[in-house]
């Protein structure tokens, strides 16, 4: 090994002396000069052949041109660099001198075209396990042995190299690592402390999963219906993990009721401007009748505007909540379906939204008692509060939606859930009623009348999941 080592190293030395030579002869290769025998230079030949060496070579003489003036005739001795392989010669030398080290070659910055940048992860490992690990291994016994005193040695302490720092992959196999780990349970301040940030309030508490139970006990979950009060242990568990999923939903929701509202806003002045403009146009004729055919065809072409301005933001927000849903409740949801969902449901709002709007005002204009500028007044409310509205239903609704869409992929049944003691009797009564993939908490046509109630309260519309009327907030679990 040290024989093959001296003559790697004597052929590099060779190489780059030969280099050097090379470039400082103005990349010149060698030159025979012949003289004709009957020139007698007698005692200057010495002298002559020393200034025809300083006239043809050297980096200053590159490209110029020779004069001789006895006849002589130049000859040039080539070997093309390419033929003689230099460049990977030399790219071969400082290859094997890698070799000896296992240093792999771009951590010399030697980089070629069988270099990959798309698997540094495991280039790294390569180098950690065949070449620093021999390293650390004797500086850590070395050091321990010298900076340590037996009792010490003893008690446990020792010195380790942290080599984690160098087989960090890029941040995307990173991410899905550490949310692994995390989802087993391990701390996020350690999840942290691996990239150097700083520790954050309560990361120390590890987390887990709570659906995966024993194939064994799924019949008895999913017969199984938790009432409220219920203060056992199992529905302890399973109302930590609903609270848990909750709040992950509810941040969603919060993050989204920002566009919602500038998607709504944009709807209902398009309504509001429109309808007053055609109101102005309308008014001194008082022909209710135009009136009403202009909202019938100004409201059948609204839902296509409706889905151009609220269709992406529900997009965006039905796959975050698909994906936090699918990874609570341990089910992989298909893109198809829930590409198709959205598409049903962005279309459905759209027509309950035109629908809606056309009911109200045409039930204005229908009104022998109201006037043109009634429907006025109503659009100028709705300008005032509905957007609002719009968006706190949209995000209530579509987070309930979307989590019982992965709920019912995954075989499960949901739960209506209210959230506390100031919730309205008529979602008290809905509380801890269970529904599968089809069924819905109350139908078209159905009352509620709870005691404490104002009164029996008509359900317009299937109710499958939250909201149960204006401003709820109950939300749903498995």
């Amino acid at each position: 090994m040290i024989g093959l080592a001296r003559e790697t190293v004597g052929l590099g030395l060779a190489a780059s002396e030969f280099h050097s030579r090379f470039y400082g002869d103005g990349t010149h290769p060698s030159v025979i000069v012949t003289i004709p025998p009957e020139v007698n230079l007698g005692d200057s030949e010495k002298e002559y052949k020393e200034r025809l060496k300083m006239t043809i070579s050297g980096l200053k003489n590159a490209h110029g041109v020779a004069v001789f003036a006895n006849g002589e005739t130049a000859n040039r001795l080539t070997m093309p660099l390419k033929d003689a392989q230099f460049v990977e010669s030399t790219q071969a030398n400082d290859m094997k001198i890698c070799g000896f080290y296992h240093v792999p070659p771009h951590k010399a910055a030697l980089f070629s075209k069988n270099t990959n940048r798309n698997n540094m992860e495991q280039e790294n490992q390569s180098y950690v396990d065949s070449c620093l690990i021999h390293w650390t291994t004797r500086w850590e016994q070395a050091i321990s042995h010298q900076l340590l005193t037996p009792e010490e040695r003893r008690d446990g302490l020792f010195f380790e190299f942290n080599l984690s720092g160098l087989l960090k992959g890029d941040t995307e196999a990173r991410g899905e690592f550490y949310k692994t780990l995390f989802n087993m349970g391990y701390p996020l301040n350690r999840i942290l402390a691996k990239e150097n940030e700083n520790p954050v309030e309560g990361g120390d508490e590890g987390y887990i999963q709570l659906n995966m139970i024993p194939i064994s006990k799924s019949g008895d979950l999913a017969d199984k219906q938790i009432e409220g009060g219920n203060d056992n242990e199992g529905a302890s568990v399973r109302r930590f993990a609903e609270k848990r999923s909750l709040l992950v939903r509810d941040r969603l929701a919060r993050q989204y009721h920002p566009l919602f509202l500038r998607a709504a806003e944009k709807i209902v002045n398009r309504e509001r401007l429109a309808v007053k403009r055609e109101i102005g146009k309308q008014e001194k004729e008082r022909a209710k009748s135009d009136m009403e055919t202009w909202l019938n065809n100004f409201y059948r072409a609204l839902p296509e505007y409706i889905k151009t301005e609220i269709g992406p933001v529900f997009q965006s927000f039905a796959r975050a909540v698909a994906d936090a849903s699918a990874e609570e409740i341990g089910v992989d949801l298909d893109e198809s379906e829930i590409a198709r969902f959205t598409g049903d449901y962005i279309e459905r709002y759209a027509q309950r939204h035109a629908g809606g709007s056309l009911g109200q005002l045409t039930a204005i204009l229908r009104d022998k008692e109201k006037e043109l500028s009634d429907l006025e007044v109503r659009v100028d409310e709705w300008g005032e509060t509905r957007a609002e509205k719009i968006a706190t239903n949209e995000t209530v609704r579509g987070s309930n939606a979307i989590f019982q869409l992965a709920a019912f992929s995954a075989g499960l049944g949901t739960f209506w859930r209210i959230r506390g003691a100031k919730t309205c009797p008529y979602c008290k009564e809905l509380n801890g009623r269970r529904v599968r993939s089809g069924e819905s908490f109350v139908n078209d046509g159905d009352e509620l009348n709870p005691e404490g109630g104002t009164g029996p309260m008509k359900i317009r519309g299937m109710k499958a999941h939250p909201p149960l009327h204006q401003g709820c907030d109950c939300y749903l679990s498995v």
